[in-house]
């Protein structure tokens, strides 16, 4: 009998949580304005990401090739051609030159964020540095020194890279700062004409990056400031123009 009664007994019914407009809204179809509003939401964000890395990327460019440049003329200015060209050419007379060349590496090493200085003879070979255990040395693979010693300014920074990898003569610098440029300026014999060495030289400018992460703050602080600006004047037109079809439809 309970069974048969709980057979023929009315139907519960079922109890439903009450729908929040704005959920109640994206059941339905949405209208033109939202999916305007995404797409342009999505184009706009895709513009100003691309548009903000590509001048960040040229903003850092710049402003570690003009330290390079300054660098460049700083070590140049100290290093004569006529005291230089003795100490590069002959690796075994070195020690001789020394006197004279020595000073002055030591008074590029006490710059100011200075970390570390190499000096490369046309052989790769390192005639002197820092580190003492380098002198003597020959580096492998080096694309920015190969290209110093064919005279072309090269710079390096981890405001430009990923630290994703480590060159040999990085190796020091794993207990440093994480923050650092590096520079290869070519040493030009005494007629200018050619490339006796490279001087190079590991810094942590801080004010360079403190002047650096101000610049790319403020290209993303604009960048997301015009497309935010941008996705509000479209979504306000794409609003307008959508009510005024509905009222033309329903009129």
């Amino acid at each position: 009998e309970d069974a048969a009664a709980a057979r023929n007994a009315p139907p519960v019914a079922s109890r439903r949580l009450p729908t929040l407009p704005i959920f109640a809204r994206w059941r339905q179809r949405p209208s033109m304005t939202w999916r305007f509003g995404i797409s342009a939401l999505l184009a706009i964000t895709l513009i100003s990401t691309v548009s903000a890395t590509f001048l960040s990327r040229l903003l850092a460019e710049q402003i570690i090739r003009h330290d390079a440049e300054e660098v460049m003329q700083f070590v140049r200015s100290f290093v004569a051609p006529a005291v230089s060209a003795g100490y590069f050419d002959d690796f075994s007379a070195r020690e001789r030159h020394d006197p004279l060349v020595r000073p002055v590496l030591e008074r590029i090493s006490a710059m100011p964020d200075v970390i570390h200085v190499n000096v490369y003879d046309l052989q790769r070979r390192v005639l002197w540095s820092t580190e003492r255990s380098m002198i003597g040395r020959r580096l492998p693979l080096n694309h920015e020194l190969d290209s110093a010693l064919e005279g072309e300014l090269e710079s390096e920074s981890s405001l430009m890279e990923d630290g994703a990898y480590l060159k040999p003569e990085h190796l020091f610098l794993l207990n440093g700062p994480h923050e650092f440029v590096e520079t290869y300026v070519p040493i030009l014999s005494d007629s200018g004409e050619s490339v006796v060495g490279v001087v190079e030289i590991y810094r942590r400018p801080r004010a360079l990056f403190a002047m650096a992460a101000e610049l790319l703050r403020g290209v993303w602080l604009s960048a997301a400031g015009g497309g935010g600006f941008l996705f509000v004047v479209i979504f306000w037109l794409a609003r307008r123009a959508d009510s005024l079809i509905r009222a033309q439809h329903d009129g």
